[in-house]
């Protein structure tokens, strides 16, 4: 018995669009995170003239997708803003703190004149942060983690 053609490729297209587009969804970042992002980006002070970063990030685009971030099921996970020219500092108010997905944080070769805050604890998820070169100053440079297993420097 023969099938006929047309049903069996309408039948492959339909699965191959549906594949995609369950691809597309599941790689999307979600509003709040891209919202967090963008709220955090204007918080920060940077030289947009050697920004290769944070200066490329576009609300129009998918967050996942910028330079710097990465995301798991639309969450941002690792966020890697080594050599922005960020300067000035980050305190306890910072939006930073409610990115709570964050497993690894990159903070090297910027210019911060602050320690770093008790807030990056509740970041419980965290277990990589580099601030090497960053000029952090003060009394806390060894951050009060609660994940198990942090790396830093």
């Amino acid at each position: 018995m023969r099938t006929p053609l047309l049903p069996w490729l309408f039948m492959c297209s339909l699965l191959l669009v549906t594949s995609i587009n369950s691809v597309e969804v599941c790689g999307q970042c979600l509003g709040s995170q891209k919202s967090l992002l963008i709220q955090f980006k204007n918080s920060l002070t940077f030289d947009y003239s050697w920004s290769t970063k944070l200066v490329k990030w576009n609300e129009s685009l998918d967050c996942c997708s910028w330079e710097g971030v990465s995301c798991e099921e639309g969450r941002v996970t690792h966020l890697d803003l080594s050599d922005e020219s960020i300067y000035g500092g980050l305190d306890n108010s910072s939006i930073l703190f409610n990115l709570q997905h964050l497993k690894s944080l990159d903070l090297s070769s910027n210019i911060f004149n602050s320690s770093i805050p008790s807030r990056i604890g509740n970041l419980t998820r965290l277990s990589f942060l580099e601030s090497i070169k960053c000029r952090l100053c003060g009394a806390n440079t060894n951050p009060p983690i609660k994940a198990k297993k942090l790396g830093y420097s």
